[in-house]
């Protein structure tokens, strides 16, 4: 014979209209950093590179290029920044930039260009006033390639001249081939570990 049985069930009570929507992101937040570049070639093919091996632990964004000169890299910056601050407020899925995490790169080349270096003076007012950081090679971005390899005051008179000396280390070294650099990234991340301490 079989048991006799009472089932009970609990009214369910309507979900009000805020429980129907998207729930805020719970996972750990990554900050994003945002890099605004002067070239199409040596220095974007670089951080390309780091890009993709930094994608598990760190969001890094490539700002599209919009010019060689310093003020042009700080308007890549700029809209770039004001473009994702506009989707984070309409996404909460979107990360927004914080300031101090938008850096421009950009070279002054060589002491003997004053025009350079009065566009780059006022490209570094600019980030100031924005309140992003800067990195600026000089003469050129091949510079901190160099320091890759060695330990290095020299005073360059153009960036011909850090190619030729870059070239000692990676006799192929061709700005114009994204391949070359790529290619030797794991070669500079050895090699900068050890003159970290030389800098500190």
């Amino acid at each position: 014979m079989a048991k006799n049985s009472i089932k009970t069930t609990t009214p369910r009570k309507s979900k009000s209209l805020n429980e129907f929507q998207r729930q805020k992101p719970t996972r750990l937040i990554r900050q994003p950093v945002l890099i605004s570049l002067e070239d199409e070639k040596s220095a974007r093919h670089y951080f390309s590179a780091i890009q993709a091996e930094l994608r598990q632990h760190r969001i890094v964004v490539v700002a599209d290029y919009k010019g060689s000169a310093p003020k042009s890299v700080v308007k890549a910056a700029k809209d770039k920044f004001e473009e994702q601050q506009r989707l984070a407020e309409k996404d909460d899925f979107e990360q927004p930039f914080e300031k101090d995490h938008v850096w421009v790169v950009f070279d002054t080349e060589g002491p003997q260009n004053e025009v350079r270096r009065r566009q780059a003076a006022a490209a570094l007012d600019q980030c100031r006033a924005l309140g992003f950081q800067t990195a600026i090679s000089n003469p050129t971005f091949e510079y901190w390639l160099l320091l890759h390899f060695e330990y290095s005051v020299s005073v360059f008179a153009d960036g011909k001249a850090v190619v030729t000396r870059l070239r000692s280390h990676v006799k192929d070294y061709d700005k114009e081939l994204s391949k070359d650099v790529r290619k030797h990234t794991g070669k500079y991340q050895n090699r900068y570990r050890k003159l970290r301490t030389g800098f500190s």
